[in-house]
């Protein structure tokens, strides 16, 4: 996906519209819904039109009112029709949606709300059925093995992501009791740093296969480093603190785990 700052984003579409502003003035009108529509890990943002439609880019950046934090804006995909999907909005979170041309004239801007969700519950699989667990790793770029670590620091961090030698990360680990069958899940994993920048960092079909005995379990080897990576480039720092983990299956809240990241 192609990413951008939101202030970059911001000053780019300002310079735009003084350059445009007549001619935008002539286009279509284009009208952001109020709340964006949350289904099953899937969020659809739509629109209306007055006058003849085109196709437009959809961006989207996360906006928790606290400007001092930068987000990632990212472009959620190009349309002719009155909506888009996209897997990458994070449930209960606001984001400024921006409607955009071919040649990034700016048709309409809306700050929108992706609705709260419920906690998970499907038949006898409560979010309590779940359990998660941690384990602290990097990925040294030269061996490509992801390896346990004691401790994550910011200053670490930092520095291998700016001279390209590591990424960080979790070992992401669920288990779950014995099922009477396969399930499958569209399972997302949000990221949220201690100041408040957010992403969604894996977002995914996962299916549960039927053990004979003992728990069901699914893991990533290393979650978190596109995260890290959109933190840093955004930022520019790596703040330390206790960061977030939420999980969802199929829309519903599962869990919330943490980690903290020293200095």
């Amino acid at each position: 996906a192609v990413m951008f700052t939101k202030l970059g984003w911001m000053i780019f579409l300002a310079v735009l519209l003084l350059w445009v502003s007549a001619a935008v003035a002539d286009s279509a009108k284009y009208t952001l819904s109020d709340t964006i529509r949350y289904e099953k890990g899937m969020s659809t943002i739509s629109w209306t039109v007055e006058g003849s439609a085109e196709k437009v880019k959809v961006v989207a950046c996360l906006d928790t009112g606290n400007e001092s934090v930068k987000q990632k804006a990212f472009l959620v995909g190009e349309t002719s029709g009155r909506s888009i999907k996209t897997e990458y909005l994070a449930p209960g979170q606001s984001y400024t949606i921006f409607l955009l041309d071919a040649d990034f004239n700016m048709l309409a801007v809306k700050v929108c709300k992706v609705p709260d969700v419920p906690v998970f519950a499907d038949g006898l699989l409560k979010d309590t059925s779940v359990k998660v667990t941690l384990e602290k790793r990097e990925y040294p770029l030269d061996t490509q093995k992801p390896k346990k670590v004691s401790q994550l620091s910011a200053k670490a961090i930092a520095e291998d992501l700016t001279n390209g030698k590591k990424y960080y990360g979790v070992k992401y680990h669920m288990q779950m009791p014995k099922l009477a069958k396969p399930r499958t899940f569209f399972v997302t994993l949000v990221f949220e740093a201690p100041n408040g920048f957010m992403t969604v960092e894996r977002a995914k079909d996962l299916t549960f296969d039927r053990v004979d005995g003992g728990y069901q379990t699914l893991w990533w080897e290393i979650a978190g480093p596109e995260f890290f990576y959109d933190l840093y480039n955004a930022n520019e720092s790596i703040p330390t603190g206790t960061y977030k983990i939420h999980l969802y299956w199929d829309g519903m809240k599962v869990n919330t785990s943490t980690f903290d990241v020293g200095a």
